[in-house]
């Protein structure tokens, strides 16, 4: 009984042990197709592997592939590389901070685009307030005008101070962001 160390077909990896037996008639252990007779060399199963190197006919120890996700320099968009040196030009290993993060290839790093973020923050803010306005001082004023229209004045005046009140409410729970130029 001999033993065999196989490989993978495709990437050359070292896959196994396989015992071979004598067969007979023939002189000779035959091979199996994708194996080597010299044996895997020591190596740390857990960080490196073995590669066949069938020229030699013996296996190179490597560091085994550890897979990364790279982020697009353009579009911020994930992708999973089976190791680091696959990663593309397009591509960098630096994770964005935020949503406006742009590639700075003079600084090779993500810069923020304080302006797109200002955008962004005051048509949130924009998009709040009109939502604390529709629910409570719209109404006020409704009710203000729908008095003011049956001569009720002075009931109508408590309505729209109410309604008021609640604008300036409405505004101080949500301010205006800072604008990146006045930060």
């Amino acid at each position: 009984m001999k033993t065999a160390y196989a490989f993978h077909p495709q990437t050359l990896i070292f896959t196994g042990a396989v015992p071979v037996a004598r067969i007979a008639g023939y002189p000779d252990y035959i091979k199996p197709k994708f194996a080597l007779w010299a044996p895997v060399p020591a190596h740390d199963t857990e960080t490196q592997q073995c590669r066949a190197d069938l020229e030699s006919q013996t296996w190179l120890v490597e560091a085994k592939p550890i897979e990364v996700t790279a982020y697009h320099k353009a579009t911020q968009a994930e992708n999973v590389f089976s190791d680091a040196s696959e990663v593309t030009d397009d591509y960098t290993l630096v994770k964005p901070q935020t949503r406006f993060d742009e590639w700075d290839p003079a600084l090779d790093a993500w810069v923020t685009n304080e302006t797109n973020q200002y955008q962004h923050q005051v048509a949130a803010i924009t998009d709040q307030r009109r939502a604390a306005y529709g629910r409570i001082s719209d109404p006020l004023y409704m009710e203000a005008h729908r008095l003011t229209r049956q001569g009720r004045e002075v009931e109508a005046e408590e309505y729209a101070l109410q309604a008021d009140a609640a604008v300036q409410k409405i505004k101080a729970d949500h301010p205006w962001p800072t604008p990146p130029e006045a930060a």
